[in-house]
């Protein structure tokens, strides 16, 4: 078999938590692979500026301005088999350093280059915020097209993992079901989170097909309008009970609808007293 390779961007500052974790992952993932070659990265590893807003890459499709390592993250990202994205819990969401990076990725959202990447996120915390923060995580490599695996996270107070012997046995569990998705010899779950983020993308593609022509060409291109997910069923599999709850997540939305159509109605402003 071909050796896997693995690519891990981590947004920690430092070789802390998050780090040990995607490590450990990353070591228990090579014991069951038989050919596997990983390489981990922070985000500050890498010269990133922070995006400016000028809607450039999304609008006119063009490659961004910013002259940094931006493109070579995205090598990274594309050379590998399976992508990890990892962040630390900073107030309830990722760390700066990562915000910065994924600033940069909008026009990957709209035009997702990535459909059919494997992904898993990572996400370490001292106390609150990890689930929140995984959610967010998925949601980003999902929206660039990948098929997420896995959602990795741990509590963890000190420099140490709580039980570690639980720890990589249950690391060891989602290793084995992630070779044999890579290997295709499983289908990976669509979760209803999965389906609705891609339906909100779909919807504002068409919405606003008008003002972003480079968007709309790009998902008509690649048949993505005609589909109810970035993959048809042979590649992943799409429970029934998914769909079912997608359906109910949609429902409760609409009364986030209701609200955006009045701020449009007030020209746009919104006010909550």
């Amino acid at each position: 078999m071909s050796t896997l390779k693995v690519f891990a961007l981590v947004g920690s500052p430092r070789r802390g938590n998050t780090w040990r974790l995607v490590e450990l992952f990353c070591t228990i993932l090579t014991r069951f692979a038989g050919s596997l070659d990983y390489i981990i990265k922070r985000v500050d590893d890498f010269h990133i500026d922070f995006c400016d807003g000028c809607q450039r890459c999304i609008i006119e499709a063009s490659k961004c301005h910013i002259e940094d390592d931006l493109d070579l993250v995205k090598g990274y990202i594309e050379k590998s088999d399976l992508f990890i994205l990892a962040s630390p819990v900073y107030l309830h969401n990722v760390s700066a350093q990562l915000k910065k990076f994924l600033d940069r990725t909008a026009s990957w959202c709209h035009r997702p280059p990535f459909l059919g990447k494997y992904s898993v996120v990572v996400a370490t915390t001292a106390g609150s915020g990890l689930l929140e923060v995984l959610k967010f995580l998925r949601g980003i490599v999902t929206s660039w097209g990948m098929i997420c695996l896995a959602e990795i996270g741990a509590i963890m107070p000190t420099d140490e993992f709580l039980d570690k012997e639980k720890v990589e046995t249950m690391l060891e569990n989602v290793a084995i079901r992630i070779i044999r998705i890579v290997r295709r010899e499983a289908k990976p779950r669509i979760t209803a989170e999965d389906i609705v983020n891609f339906k909100h993308w779909k919807f504002k593609i068409l919405e606003a097909s008008q003002y972003l022509p480079h968007d709309y060409e790009y998902w008509r291109t690649n048949k993505l309008l005609d589909r109810e997910y970035y993959y048809v069923e042979d590649i992943v599999e799409i429970p029934h009970e998914e769909i079912e709850k997608a359906k109910r997540i949609e429902s409760q939305y609409d009364e986030y609808w209701k609200i955006i159509g009045k701020i449009y109605e007030s020209g746009g402003i919104y006010i909550n007293m």
